[in-house]
């Protein structure tokens, strides 16, 4: 009371922008008299669209005769913005029914999405000239700004949920740590050439791992991993009230409705996918824990390593036993059971230490039902095994550079365009290849 005495005339406003979702707090001590400032005229490029403007400027030129140019100015300027105004042109009713809508939404605690909120048009861009199938066209969807200011406030929570062996899209964890990680183990497991039991990796190749993950999973992650349950509803919507339709020739086809699986390219998705991957390496780490499964260990004191993830490329190492290799079975039958994803065995390999007996190899690989490989080959777009011939290793990313600058068109560049473009292609590639 003794506060609310001295600043009698203490006001307090609620100051609402259009261009944000956002509103300020202000709190006036003084008393100030806000008056709203006179904005000068600013002509309106949507007027051009509509024919109604030039009748306004005819009229009002024409109502006065006698006066200068500069007053003339002013008086068809004045005519425009009453005629442009938000009741007076043919956007009026529009622009007003979305203002009102805005207004109702910013309160609302409504959890339910206004209608056609979430459609979405897909375009098929030809990958070449002249397309003969459907696999000549990629499908290209542009989705609502909505998915990225939920993206931007679930990201910073995440750091404290997922494991440590996931390390992409969270921040603080690079891409190169996986790959250093990931080289150490391959080195050590090449050297190894004495020991009882023998060391598997297998790398593994999940199929349309996007398309095939099932929303109540979704739902049951980040149910158990803490999240509110208004939160999860919200993201569940926008998850599950997508609605597609392709435009063939520019006109819109008819509507697609979804059952399962995430948007590639949508700033939600990479993180519900790590959340969803956060289930395998839960089954993984609880394996562990039990003694059933036991990580690789590169030294005396080192953390044990029985998995490494970013994204869908995975690696998994344990012992090269067979109950080793049933656990790992049992762990990847469960995971695809609840999330729907699938492990595509065919293009899945194991890699084994060189102290591993050929039986053991023979054995383990034939319980998972995957290939042996001499090395994991390419992980995260570098080699495992680097050799003492770098150059013949990496000729790869000279061959890139000349297959993206090399075609005829490119050819028209002056040297100036072609500086332009060999600098843009390069910095594309990853940063971390030394």
């Amino acid at each position: 009371m003794d506060w609310l005495q001295e600043y009698d005339r203490a006001r307090f406003f609620n100051i609402r922008t259009d261009s944000s979702d956002h509103t300020a707090l202000f709190l006036d001590i003084v008393g100030v008299v806000h008056v709203p400032r006179s904005r000068g005229f600013q002509f309106e490029n949507a007027w051009l669209l509509d024919g109604g403007y030039r009748e306004v400027v005819e009229r009002e030129w024409a109502s006065t005769p006698g006066l200068t140019l500069q007053a003339r100015l002013g008086v068809c300027g004045r005519g425009l913005r009453r005629w442009g105004g938000d009741r007076h042109h043919k956007y009026g009713k529009r622009i007003e029914g979305i203002k009102k809508e805005m207004n109702g939404l910013r309160g609302s605690r409504d959890p339910s999405f206004p209608a056609n909120l979430n459609d979405a048009n897909i375009v098929l861009i030809p990958k070449k000239c002249s397309p003969v199938s459907v696999s000549d066209l990629r499908p290209i969807a542009l989705c609502n700004v909505l998915y990225k200011i939920i993206a931007n406030r679930m990201k910073p929570f995440l750091e404290g949920m997922i494991s440590v062996s996931q390390s992409a899209f969270l921040p603080g964890r690079l891409i190169s740590d996986n790959i250093l990680i990931a080289s150490e183990v391959g080195h050590y497991l090449r050297r190894k050439q004495l020991g009882q039991v023998g060391w598997a990796v297998l790398k593994l190749d999940m199929a349309k791992d996007y398309d095939r993950m099932e929303w109540p999973f979704v739902r049951q992650m980040m149910t158990g991993l803490g999240f509110d349950d208004r939160w999860v509803q919200l993201v569940m919507m926008c998850v599950q009230t997508v609605r597609y339709r392709v435009l063939v020739s520019g006109k819109p086809s008819k509507e697609i409705v979804p059952t399962r699986g995430l948007r590639k390219g949508d700033p939600l998705s990479p993180y519900l996918f790590i959340i969803c991957a956060e289930g395998l390496s839960l089954l993984l780490q609880d394996s562990q824990a039990k003694g059933l499964l036991h990580g690789c260990r590169v030294a005396r004191g080192a953390p044990s390593i029985s998995h490494l993830f970013f994204a869908d490329d995975s690696l998994l190492f344990f012992k090269a036993n067979l109950q080793e290799a049933l656990e790992v079975r049992k762990c990847l039958g469960i995971y695809e059971s609840f999330s729907g994803q699938a492990v595509n065995f065919q293009k899945s390999s194991i890699t084994f230490s060189r102290d591993t007996i050929v039986e053991d190899r023979d054995l383990v690989a034939n319980a998972l039902g995957v290939a042996q490989a001499d090395d994991f080959g390419k992980y995260l777009g570098l080699p495992s095994v680097v050799g003492r011939n770098r150059r013949a290793v990496f000729a790869y990313v000279e061959q890139k550079l000349r297959q993206r600058f090399g075609s005829w068109n490119k050819r028209l560049l002056s040297k100036a365009g072609k500086e332009v473009l060999l600098k843009s292609v390069a910095q594309a590639m990853p940063t971390y290849i030394q």
